[in-house]
Order: structure tokens, then C-alpha cells, then sequence
């Protein structure tokens, strides 16, 4: 991951992580 910082903004990096969790959150919730 550090590669991918030197061209890539760490704010879309976080809010990328950010979403991902969400994704993975809802898919959770909406398989359950």
C-alpha cells in the first residue's frame, strides 16, 4: 500500500477505505 500512495491522494485512499467498509457492512446486513 505504500506504492499506491505516491500516486494516489491519501483522502481518496481513506474515503476508498472508507467505503469498502460500508460496502462490506452492508452486504452483511443485507444477506442476514
Amino acid at each position: 500500500a505504500v506504492f499506491m500512495s505516491d500516486f494516489v491522494p491519501r483522502e481518496l485512499w481513506y474515503l476508498h477505505s472508507i467505503m469498502q467498509t460500508w460496502l462490506s457492512f452492508f452486504a452483511t446486513t443485507s444477506t442476514s
